[in-house]
């Protein structure tokens, strides 16, 4: 019964009786066929998406695929957006910078920045920044989250840098949830930024990522109506998450004109089905109607450029790779082959500043 002295010394001090069994040697290697994942790839694999693309009237596909997109993430409402304040101004040798709030419906707040260039001459455009899950859209402007000191941001986060050496105006928009606009009232607090307001809108019949995309929406309307330019130089920037929301942006959001995302495209089945994630990339039963691959199509034929790092762990290359060649099939589709565009970092997951500048410019020429 005991193995050891050892054993039989903790038995006896121990006020614990022991629990006797005979071992018939039947358990061993049983342990993995216990867990969930097992079970829910059994149901993954009799489950085809209905509504993925497989050639045929494209335009017809498109309409119908946005609609359940937009049902599964739940109703994306246009709120008229107005500058409540500005609170801080400031610039430097690239540009200037202004830190404001904007107010919303149901008293929603947005603090951004709105960030160009010293010349006269308007930007080619503006660019909605977005942080993944960091402390905030201050990374976005490569300062620190009291904005007293610049920071060397690593992974090429300092979004807005690149933004105005391509010639384009920024607005830095605090994503909900993140940075300031964390979960502050309920009384106990989930350990990541992002639980509580995910899992409390789902009870609403909401996601948090469509709640996002009303954001952005307004954000981006805001924009075309503030410095009088046409949606469709009006495009969305982000890493990680901020990449995903560019990605739901481009294919849904009739006020957003192009998009550049990087380190958030894969497969479902490859990523975050099979790998830990925030609960604010879940969408309820989406892997029964689309792909990523899917969605990422649905933005033909805006110009999209995919930045991804070969090594990204979290969003494997084999993911990446199904993603993007469905998505590729589907822009071709479109007769927009040229205005989907890759740029494949050597590293991992992060953003690959200088390498995307001139495919960006490129893209950027396809619309003539």
């Amino acid at each position: 019964m005991f193995r050891s002295l050892r054993q039989l010394v903790r038995a006896l001090c121990s006020k614990k009786r022991p629990f006797r069994k005979r071992d018939k040697g039947c358990g061993v290697g049983i342990g993995n066929q216990l867990s969930p994942l097992g079970a829910h790839e059994d149901i993954l694999t009799n489950i085809s998406p209905d509504m993925c693309f497989s050639g045929g009237n494209f335009a017809g596909w498109q309409s119908n695929a946005r609609s359940v997109l937009a049902e599964l993430l739940g109703e994306i409402q246009l709120e008229s957006l107005e500058k409540q304040v500005e609170i801080w101004e400031s610039e430097d040798k690239r540009g200037k910078y202004f830190k404001q709030v904007l107010s919303g419906a149901h008293g929603g707040r947005i603090p951004i920045y709105r960030c160009c260039l010293h010349e006269t001459d308007p930007p080619r455009g503006w660019i909605i920044c977005l942080q993944g899950h960091t402390t905030g859209m201050h990374v976005s402007l490569g300062i620190d989250a009291h904005e007293e000191y610049r920071l060397e941001t690593p992974g090429d986060r300092d979004l807005v840098s690149w933004c105005l050496e391509v010639g384009y105006g920024a607005y830095c928009m605090e994503v909900r949830s993140l940075g300031a606009r964390q979960e502050t009232v309920q009384p106990r607090i989930a350990p990541h930024p992002c639980q509580d307001a995910a899992m409390r809108s789902l009870l609403l019949g909401r996601t948090l990522m469509g709640e996002r995309l009303n954001d952005i929406a307004s954000l981006a309307d805001y924009i075309h109506r503030v410095e009088n330019v046409p949606h469709q130089h009006i495009g969305v920037l982000g890493n990680s998450l901020g990449g995903t929301l560019a990605i739901y942006s481009a294919a849904l959001l009739e006020q957003v004109g192009f998009a550049v995302a990087s380190s958030c495209v894969s497969s479902f089945r490859e990523s975050i089905f099979r790998i830990y994630h925030c609960t604010d990339l879940y969408i309820p039963g989406i892997l029964q109607r689309l792909e990523f691959g899917d969605i990422i199509g649905l933005a033909a034929p805006k110009p999209v450029l995919l930045v991804h790092g070969v090594k990204d762990e979290i969003f494997p290359l084999r993911g990446f790779r199904a993603a993007y060649q469905q998505g590729k099939r589907i822009y071709r589709a479109a007769t927009a082959s040229d205005r989907l565009r890759v740029e494949l970092g050597m590293g991992g997951h992060r953003f690959y500043s200088e390498l995307s500048k001139d495919t960006f410019r490129h893209l950027m020429s396809t619309r003539g």
